[in-house]
């Protein structure tokens, strides 16, 4: 079984969740450009890099112990 069409799954149902919501809740459209600039105007490239990575880490273990789980 390919890995790739389960990604674009999930891939597909993250948008189809984030889009209603950036559009929608009137606390996520006051508070992502206020996290957008704060967060543009403080971290260097090597802080966001490091952020990046942890957020990805973090997530690839949450995906796995789903997948494992079952």
């Amino acid at each position: 079984m390919s890995l790739q069409p389960m990604l674009q799954k999930i891939e597909l149902r993250f948008w189809n969740y984030v889009i209603p919501l950036m559009k929608n809740s009137p606390w996520v459209k006051r508070f992502m450009p206020w996290l957008y600039h704060g967060l543009t105007a403080r971290l260097n490239k090597k802080t966001a890099l490091v952020l990046g990575a942890c957020i990805l880490a973090g997530g690839s273990l949450g995906f796995l112990l789903g997948i494992l789980s079952h």
